[in-house]
């Protein structure tokens, strides 16, 4: 579960959102990546907005015990925002580390998604790893 600390920071993100303020957001981002494997537990991180989740993917040094649960997560997120789901996905996947993802996952896991058949860009990120 996350602590005060990550739940905090998860408010200040969005709060930044909202306000506009990208370098707290940035921050924000930053401290979330350092305890990402820790707000998986939770849903704290479903809370941060997309503008967010961006700073938090992009940064080099979210910690995460295997890419798979970074991949896990965007798609709970982008299932979370609805009818944008294909939006979010479009704009988070890139950002995977999907060659860090053994081929055995991209294929059996990944490739058949349901939430990505109708998005050609993930199969051209898996298919850039795999091939």
């Amino acid at each position: 579960m996350c602590s005060f600390i990550e739940v905090a920071d998860t408010f200040l993100s969005f709060k930044a959102q909202k306000y506009s303020c990208k370098h707290l957001e940035k921050r924000c981002a930053s401290h979330i990546a350092h305890k990402f494997d820790e707000c998986l537990r939770s849903d704290a991180l479903m809370n941060l907005g997309l503008s967010t989740w961006l700073e938090l993917l992009q940064n080099d040094e979210i910690k995460v015990a295997d890419e798979k649960e970074v991949f896990s997560a965007v798609i709970r997120y982008a299932r979370k925002q609805g009818d944008k789901k294909d939006e979010v996905l479009i704009t988070l996947l890139p950002l995977i580390r999907f060659p860090y993802m053994d081929n055995k996952f991209l294929i059996e896991e990944v490739e058949p998604h349901p939430d990505l058949k109708n998005i050609p860009l993930a199969h051209e990120l898996i298919h850039e790893v795999c091939c």
